[in-house]
C-alpha cells in the first residue's frame, strides 16, 4: 500500500486529490478482497476474522506510511498489536463457553 501510495504521490500534481483517491480506493478494495479469503466457515465456526482484520489495518498502516502520516501509523501499529495479542484468548474463551451454546 505504501509504494502504491508514493508512485501516485510522485506522478501526480499534489493539488490533484482525485488521482489520490482512485488509488485509495485501489487499494481499500484490493486488500479487502485479500482479507476476505483469509475467512473460512468451518461447521459452526467462522475463523480468521482477526486475520482479515489485521491484514485491512495493514494495508492502512501502509497508505498511513506513504502519505507520512507517521503518528497514524505508529497508532495503527500499537492498536493491532494489542488487540491481536491481548484480547485473542479472550475471543477464545467467549467462542468456547457452554453459556453461548458454543462448545470447543
Amino acid at each position: 500500500a505504501c509504494a502504491y501510495v508514493l508512485i501516485a504521490l510522485g506522478f501526480s500534481d499534489p493539488a490533484e486529490q482525485g488521482t489520490l483517491a482512485r488509488i485509495m480506493q485501489g487499494l481499500m478494495a484490493g486488500i479487502g478482497f485479500v482479507g476476505g479469503g483469509a475467512i473460512i466457515k468451518y461447521k459452526d465456526y467462522v475463523l480468521g476474522t482477526t486475520s482479515a482484520a489485521s491484514i485491512w489495518v495493514t494495508g492502512a498502516l501502509g497508505a498511513a506510511v506513504g502519505f507520512g502520516f507517521w503518528g497514524i501509523a505508529v497508532f495503527l501499529s500499537a492498536a493491532n498489536f494489542a488487540i491481536v495479542f491481548f484480547l485473542t484468548d479472550m475471543k477464545d474463551e467467549v467462542e468456547h463457553d457452554p453459556e453461548n451454546g458454543k462448545e470447543g
